[in-house]
């Protein structure tokens, strides 16, 4: 029932109670009781499907504090009125369109969700009608297009989208929603590959492939380091926009943040009461996403042992909510997370299972600034809970100097076989790097180093950088060990705006304690030099 008839309800109730005299007949609920839940219902229905693509969570958060009705209606009035693109007229032409864009995906995109709810009627509805679409809505035959290497093959129903502009993200982006499963659920796609039935299949051959001049296990989709070769791209044509950390920028920009359940977790940061009953540690990192943004990771690792397990049906399990919210100094919320962490073992695992740790992550897109970061972790079978709070930092990678993101001292570093989907824990670009969170390595174990490097200058006839990075252990303020490399041997990717080095410092021979690693970074071009450190320890 919607707010006009609410109003209803509530004025015929009035003139029935001044008009008679009479008590009314028993009933389960009262009237006032109905009406204050079809009240609920609405501002629960506004908040949630009417206008969760756009409120802030600023905005979320002043709504859910608000008691009254009158304090509610006077809150939507002003959030409509602060989006109204043209005051002086007799309506409001952001909401009116809003509902529109509301009512056409309900009508078009539908599947087994409503339309509002799938991957296109969420950017319907936050970005508008796209400038260009082509429709694709049953599987067949495609030509490739010269960037996507060209040939033949069979696709899923897809369909791919075209804004010439969205102001905040850019220009000429491009989507593409694929329907995998043939039920009209049209899931955005993170690669070009996904909507390609035959991908993992010998048929499908791209121009380059058909030619014999690669081979299909080549293509970066199975082979991400390919990405960096230049017979590769000349084969491919690849556009820089289609590049993994270029692509991983606009899935995070088009992208809305998932709505917060945990209220009570949340209310905890709110009080700013510490726990510590459920310990755990957490690090921040990050990386340049793209020239106004850093792509920011929370990493958390708890230990199994601190958890409560139960045990049914022969399996143990144990449950950690997480709550976390990254807040600007003005007191603007960046982003608000949430995550069940359910861990499982058998009856003949659950000893070992306590001896390791848990990790989990999530990646945020931040401007240039500094944050202040809170989280709170809960057992759910113990009841136990652990708070912290600490800084976050953004840096501005939009500089012309040559520049670095911090080390990541890593637990291990993965080349992905494919690339992912989706934005995935771990994941930068096609490698998976596992951040070792207290930084703590074993005594003569490995100890894997990422690192991103910016602005290196480039070799116009050879089209390459020449970078050389010299690492450095140092204890007590004594070099004890020291690794030269170059980007012959162990750079993972390049293009213009980032080279991507993964280095292995073997750590045998040294002795317990504490230590940093200092790497410094040199270009051969311009002669310019930039160091980055951090610490870890040996035990």
């Amino acid at each position: 029932m919607g707010r006009q008839s609410v109003v209803i309800v509530l004025f015929l109730a009035l003139v029935d109670t001044g008009s008679s005299q009479q008590s009314a007949p028993p009933s389960k609920k009262s009237d006032q009781a109905l009406l204050q839940e079809e009240m609920e219902d609405y501002y629960k229905k506004w908040l949630k499907q009417d206008v969760v693509y756009i409120i802030s969570d600023e905005e979320k958060g002043v709504f859910n504090r608000l008691n009254s009705g009158d304090e509610r209606e006077q809150f939507i009035e002003q959030f409509w009125m602060r989006r109204d693109s043209d005051p002086q007229t007799n309506f409001n032409e952001f909401k009116e369109e809003h509902y529109r864009r509301i009512a056409y995906a309900n009508d078009h995109f539908f599947s087994a969700k409503a339309g509002w709810r799938t991957d296109r009627g969420r950017t319907y509805i936050l970005w508008g009608p796209p400038d260009d679409r082509e429709i694709r809505p049953s599987a067949g035959r495609y030509e490739r297009l010269p960037y996507e290497g060209g040939g033949t093959t069979v696709t899923y129903a897809f369909e791919r989208w075209l804004y010439r502009h969205i102001p905040g993200i850019g220009s000429n982006i491009e989507l593409e929603f694929v329907d995998k499963t043939g039920t009209a659920e049209y899931r955005l796609a993170l690669g070009l590959e996904e909507k390609d039935a035959l991908l993992h299949t010998p048929a499908g051959l791209t121009w380059a492939e058909e030619s014999g001049m690669m081979d299909k296990s080549q293509r970066p989709y199975f082979t991400p380091g390919s990405a960096n070769n230049p017979l590769i791209q000349g084969f491919m044509r690849t556009r820089s926009k289609d590049r993994p950390f270029a692509r991983m920028a606009r899935f995070f920009a088009v992208q809305k943040a998932p709505d917060i359940t945990y209220k009570d977790l949340q209310k905890l940061v709110d009080s700013r009461i510490l726990y510590y009953s459920l310990p755990f540690e957490v690090i921040t990192s990050s990386i340049k996403l793209d020239a106004s943004r850093a792509m920011v990771a929370v990493t958390v690792e708890l230990r199994n042992k601190d958890l409560t397990f139960q045990e049914e049906d022969g399996i143990h399990r144990a449950s950690v909510k997480i709550y976390g919210r990254a807040v600007g100094l003005t007191g603007r919320i960046l982003k608000e997370f949430e995550e069940d962490v359910v861990l499982e073992y058998s009856a003949n695992q659950i000893e070992k299972g306590r001896m390791e740790s848990s990790i989990y992550q999530d990646q945020m897109a931040a401007p240039p600034g500094l944050y202040k970061l809170n989280l709170v972790l809960e057992d759910l079978h113990g009841g136990r809970l652990g708070t912290a709070e600490t800084g976050l930092a953004a840096p501005d990678y939009n500089g012309e100097q040559l520049a670095t993101s911090p080390l990541i001292l890593a637990y291990s570093i993965q080349r992905l076989s494919t690339l992912p989907d989706s934005i995935e824990m771990f994941v930068l670009g096609d490698l998976k790097v596992v951040p070792n969170v207290s930084r703590t390595f074993s005594p003569n174990s490995s100890l894997p180093v990422y690192l991103q490097v910016y602005n290196l200058r480039v070799d116009q006839s050879l089209g390459r950088p020449f970078p050389e990075l010299v690492y450095e252990v140092i204890r007590d303020g004594k070099v004890v060990k020291t690794v030269s490399d170059t980007a012959d041997r162990n750079l993972a990717y390049f293009s213009e705006e980032r080279a991507v080095f993964v280095q292995y410092l073997d750590l045998e021979g040294l002795a317990t304690g504490g230590y940093s690693v200092q790497v410094t970074v040199h270009d051969g071009i311009s002669k310019e030099s930039v160091v980055t450190k951090d610490r870890f320890k040996i035990q």
